[in-house]
Order: structure tokens, then sequence, then C-alpha cells
């Protein structure tokens, strides 16, 4: 029998986490949203994290090193999502919202109390309106190293661009997204030379061998190449402070695109994101990005 608790707990809304980086942040970024308009507490759910599994390696939960204020739920929390999956009529049951992989879900801003969000939630329409708070939340709440330091000094002081080349996970026969062909980069790069000249490139890569054999970047380049593994939120913040972008179709140079905060940036998207007939990028990319 279910004690009186369950009523008694105030409304939340709790976002499951999963996947890496550029995830984890579609993620929060709109629970934390639909939290903040439906006046409910925010919480996530980091348990994915939590299992151990060597045939099906997780991203580790990367989010601990930015500037979060929502609080991972408790066990009772936990145990109230349990049940809320196996009894509908539970008293202060949660609404199990999964998204549904096909662009802006307007179920989402109708979201009350008591909500569990399962799902990737890409796209900026879901969060956009609170675009202020998301940035002090996903700021860096620890210091670089000198050399991180070193470069993110370099990066602010001239009209930096970002270049992002992510391959070593998407060239397996399994997976829905493709590395972007070389062409894509050579016509991106041509287009941000004519629409902002004098700028510097960083780029940066989870296969700096294959971008410094087969890229064909600009003399004015700096390829970052020493932050590996778990570093990447290095990579990250650095990513995020350049003033221009020239993204991969990756979640990870998408968020770092989008926290920039210059009035005139750039940002140059690749018009195919997903491999011909797999998934669907609804609204994935912002309307204001160039894409090609």
């Amino acid at each position: 029998m279910l004690t009186s608790d369950y009523r008694k707990k105030s409304p939340m809304i709790v976002s499951q986490l999963t996947g890496g980086l550029g995830n984890q942040l579609f993620q929060y970024a709109t629970g934390y949203a639909a939290a903040a308009r439906a006046q409910d507490s925010f919480e996530i759910d980091v348990r994915h994290y939590d299992v151990v599994d060597p045939n099906f390696p997780s991203r580790p939960f990367a989010l601990g090193h930015l500037a979060i204020t929502a609080p991972r739920i408790s066990s009772f929390t936990a145990k109230r999502i349990g049940l809320s999956k196996r009894l509908r009529l539970m008293p202060g049951r949660f609404d199990i919202l999964v998204d549904q992989a096909e662009g802006f879900d307007p179920r989402v801003p109708a979201i009350t109390d008591n909500t569990y969000l399962i799902g990737c939630w890409q796209s900026e329409l879901f969060f956009a309106d609170h675009r202020s708070r998301l940035l002090d939340e996903f700021a860096f709440r620890t210091a670089p190293d000198e050399k991180n330091a070193e470069l993110l000094a370099a990066i602010k002081a001239q009209p930096s661009v970002c270049v992002h080349f992510r391959r070593t996970d998407y060239l397996g026969p399994s997976t829905t997204l493709r590395a972007c062909p070389p062409d894509y980069y050579d016509r991106a790069l041509s287009a941000m030379e004519e629409s902002v000249p004098g700028v510097r490139y960083f780029v940066f890569t989870d296969d700096p061998e294959w971008v410094s054999r087969n890229a064909r970047l600009p003399d004015n380049s700096t390829l970052v190449s020493h932050n590996v593994g778990s570093a990447d939120i290095e990579d990250f913040r650095l990513m995020s402070n350049c003033r221009h972008f020239i993204t991969a179709n990756s979640s990870f140079s998408w968020w770092a695109a989008w926290l920039a905060d210059h009035r005139d940036k750039q940002v140059i998207a690749p018009a195919v994101w997903y491999e011909s007939g797999h998934g669907s990028e609804g609204d994935l990319v912002p309307q204001q990005w160039r894409r090609m």
C-alpha cells in the first residue's frame, strides 16, 4: 500500500541523462527550461552512469565540470519513477515523456508537475527562451591547466574560428552518423574566409593524425591535440570561447557554437547530419546557422 508521502513531495521535473557531453547538455537544458516554465523543481537522473558493462562502455557523466545547480534524484524519487512506469493510478506518479526524435515536441512546453523526461531532445526550441540562465548553468566551475589557459587566452585575444572534425565513432557500420567529407570543410573554410577575413583557426578533433594528414587547413591554423580521453571537456571549454564556428555533425560542437556568446558569431554547419535513411534532424540546427 502506498503511503501519503508520495502526495506530499513537491512537484518536480526530472531529466534522465545518458550519452556523452552533448546529449547530457540537451537533456539537462530541456528539463531545466521545462521546470522553470512550470515553476517546479528540477532534478537529474544519472543512474545510467553507475552501470558498468564491458560490452557497452558508457560515456562518463561530464556535467560535474559545469556550474549546474540541479541535484541528483534521491533514492525515494528513483523509487517513485520506477513505480510510475508500472502503476498508472499511483498518487503523485510521474508522467513519463519520451522524445519522439522528430524535432520540436509541443508536449514539452505544456509540461506541468511530476514529469520524467527520456530522450535526447535535440532542438534549441525546447530551451532557447531560457538561454541566459543556461549560460550560467553551463559555465565552467573548474579552472583550466596551464597549457589550456594559454590557448584560452590566445582564442579570446583574436577573431578565432573553431573547426571541429569528428570521426572515430562515426566510422563503424552500425552508426547512423557519418564523418563530414573533406569537401565540406573546404567549402566552409572558403566561406568563412570571405565572411570574416583575418581570423585564426583552432582545429579540434578526436582523430588528429587523420586531420594532420588529410585536412586542407589554412596556414593560420592551430591543431589542438593534447586533450585526450576524458580531457575532451577542456577542448569543449576552448571551443565554446571561439568567436566563429565550423561544426561537425556532432552535438559536441553544436553546443560549443550555441554557448558562444558573441553577437557577431558566424556558424557553419553541415547540410547533411544523419546518414541517409537514419534519423530525423527535425529542428536540430538553428535557423540562423548557415548550412552547406
